[in-house]
């Protein structure tokens, strides 16, 4: 059975050309579905860190990513996928 690896890191997500911001993206096996909103929490010095370590991401490319996942009926958050996480207790934004 395969089995799917949640992570989440702290990126630079472009919204536009002159819009970006610090967000806590979720990944499954390396792949961009979603995240989180970090408001406030963006702006300290160690997410900031953490961010740069990172490679940035699009709004466009984070949407690309989900339809692949959507298509591929592997979209953890559209799709019950509980019995093939491989670390089930890292826990999703929802």
């Amino acid at each position: 059975m395969v089995k799917y690896r949640l992570v989440s890191k702290y990126v630079f997500l472009h919204h536009s050309k002159d819009d970006t911001t610090v967000v806590r993206m979720w990944y499954i096996n390396g792949i961009p579905f979603v995240f989180d909103d970090l408001s406030e929490q963006q702006y300290d010095p160690v997410v900031l860190s953490a961010a740069e370590q990172n490679d940035d991401i699009t709004i466009e490319e984070l949407f690309q990513k989900s339809e692949y996942l959507i298509q591929e009926e592997c979209h953890p958050i559209l799709f019950n996928m509980e019995e093939l996480i491989e670390n089930p207790t890292h826990h999703l934004p929802y």
